[in-house]
């Protein structure tokens, strides 16, 4: 009996021996792998809320070059796409459509340029009919001085309006039956009509200086009047009539 409670005693000494090394091991491990994933989330949570900004300039373009049409490869949003939270203003269809069109009104006026924080580039544009507006993916190249320098791979390519057109065989003694404009409609983002009635010239004749053309083979002259050489400016080419 006395033996059995010595062999008792000494198995419980024994095992509450070991119970610190247990307590220290179980709290070195928990230690451990509380560390481990704070540092692991909080790496996560870093990444995930590091936000985009961008840096907006105006552009100054030269008024030939400051002009492109839609490739159709991106969207066209309210803000620059890389920001997060953009409405769509036209879809990437609908942009796909305009580059295989030859609508004077989808041509884009050029007139602004984002840098986002990772390093992308993005166009202000509207179009010559107004009626979008938006920011197109422009690639990961600087254009504000060069519409050139639009990336291949973007939502947008360099082009022009006009182009010149053959001049009749005949350029004086025309009379016109339209108001002039200050430039070809849908050719220059203020194109606009002169602010002088028509009808009161409608006796006087008009030579044609020069012709040009829109993407729709639209031909406008540049007249003149013959009698009151202050008062000129661009027509449609059907809207001009020689009498005799």
């Amino acid at each position: 009996m006395n033996q059995f409670l010595r062999k008792s005693l000494y198995t419980s000494l024994a095992s509450l021996s070991l119970l610190p090394l247990f307590s220290l091991s179980a709290s070195a491990n928990s230690s451990y792998e509380y560390n481990y994933n704070y540092s692991h989330h909080s790496s996560i949570s870093r990444t995930m809320n590091k936000k985009v900004t961008a840096k907006y300039s105006v552009l100054r373009l030269p008024e030939k070059g400051a002009y492109a049409k839609a490739t159709g490869n991106c969207t066209m949003f309210d803000k620059p796409g890389a920001l997060g939270n953009a409405s769509v203003v036209a879809p990437r269809n609908t942009l796909r459509n305009w580059s295989h069109q030859h609508s004077a009104k989808n041509i884009f006026y050029v007139y602004g340029m984002a840098k986002t924080s990772n390093g992308y580039y993005y166009a202000k544009v509207v179009t010559l009919g107004g009626k979008y507006r938006g920011w197109i993916y422009a690639g990961e190249h600087d254009f504000s001085n060069d519409l050139s320098n639009l990336d291949n791979n973007s939502g947008l390519v360099e082009d022009h309006p006009l182009c010149y057109g053959k001049m009749p065989r005949m350029k004086y003694d025309y009379h016109i039956k339209a108001d002039l404009w200050t430039t070809p409609n849908y050719s220059r983002i203020d194109s606009r009509p002169l602010n002088f009635n028509y009808k009161r010239y409608a006796k006087d004749t008009f030579k044609i200086e020069s012709c040009v053309m829109n993407k729709q083979n639209w031909r406008y002259y540049y007249v003149v009047d013959e009698q009151h050489p202050n008062i000129c400016g661009w027509i449609f080419h059907n809207n001009v009539r020689r009498y005799y």
